[in-house]
């Protein structure tokens, strides 16, 4: 079952998809891989940071996979993770939120 957080004010994006990983995986935090193997967190935050969002500049999703599971950063900055399946869409394998291998335009 899927699992999400909602925006918090007072920690970085990237702090939070490290923090619901391992709530989804029953693990500690520290016991996870770095974040940056998966996606550079400065960039994540810079995203998804609050002058950002307020700026007005902000309209993009951002997902990846992290420690075995998919993690997508919604526009408003809520974390959701889920487990990798078996029956997986082929738009995770392609490193991308688009089949086509291009980013998604803002909705």
């Amino acid at each position: 079952m899927p699992s999400h957080e909602g925006r918090d004010q007072h920690r970085p994006v990237s702090r939070r998809v490290v923090e619901a990983v391992a709530a989804e995986n029953g693990a500690d935090p520290a016991d996870l891989d770095p974040l940056y193997y998966s996606v550079d967190p400065e960039s994540l935050d810079a995203l998804f940071g609050d002058e950002t969002r307020h700026a007005g500049r902000n309209g993009c999703r951002v997902r990846f996979r992290y420690a075995g599971n998919r993690v997508t950063v919604s526009r408003d900055g809520s974390v959701s993770v889920s487990a990798t399946g078996e029956a997986e869409n082929p738009e995770w394998h392609s490193g991308s939120s688009h089949p086509s291998g291009q980013p998604e335009a803002p909705d």
